[in-house]
């Protein structure tokens, strides 16, 4: 959380912003930047933690010269739970954002907190308007559940509006640096 604050505020560089994120299938773990993790399921689950070691060419630090008071209070009040007020323009926003340093800091959530039973019962409405059995709203939404889940793992890193289903049920979201779709 530290380092997505940092990030965030322009202090940090991303130096995972040029990685490219392939789904765990396509990981070939022969590759320097491959390893195995999860060792307690049967097949295990490749992750690729690549990042670059030095800045991007020109990247320099917002505020070069800021204290670590001034960064130590500036990331409790931007983690801060409490309502935000008329001034928190810029606080981290719970049920819409989730912290990312594989994405630079902070990034939107695809579905806002336990929007995903939102979601589920709106489309049950939806097919319920049209006149749909039960039966056939119950098929209909497992197929598509089924389809989700399936491309669960060729969404990349979260950045382009694709993101587990799961994440809409949880209230604070860190996003894992190497295994993008696992939450830390």
């Amino acid at each position: 959380m530290v380092i997505a604050y940092l990030q965030h505020r322009g202090l940090l560089p991303n130096l995972q912003a040029e990685v490219s994120v392939p789904s765990s299938d396509n990981i070939d773990c022969e590759e320097e930047d491959a390893v195995w993790t999860a060792w307690g399921k049967p097949r295990g689950v490749k992750a690729r933690i690549a990042f670059h070691k030095k800045p991007q060419k020109g990247w320099k630090s917002a505020k070069p010269d800021m204290t670590a008071a001034e960064a130590l209070r500036g990331f409790i009040d931007f983690y801060d739970p409490a309502p935000p007020t008329n001034n928190d323009s810029d606080r981290f926003d719970y049920d819409k954002q989730l912290v990312s340093i594989l994405n630079g800091g902070v990034l939107e959530r695809a579905l806002a907190h336990s929007a995903s039973v939102e979601d589920e019962r709106a489309a049950r409405e939806g097919l319920r308007d049209e006149g749909m059995p039960n039966e056939e709203i119950q098929a209909h939404l497992r197929e598509r559940e089924k389809h989700l889940g399936e491309n669960e793992n060729h969404m990349g890193k979260g950045d382009k509006g694709i993101q587990p289903r799961a994440w809409g049920g949880q209230g604070l979201i860190i996003q894992d640096p190497f295994v993008w779709n696992r939450v830390s």
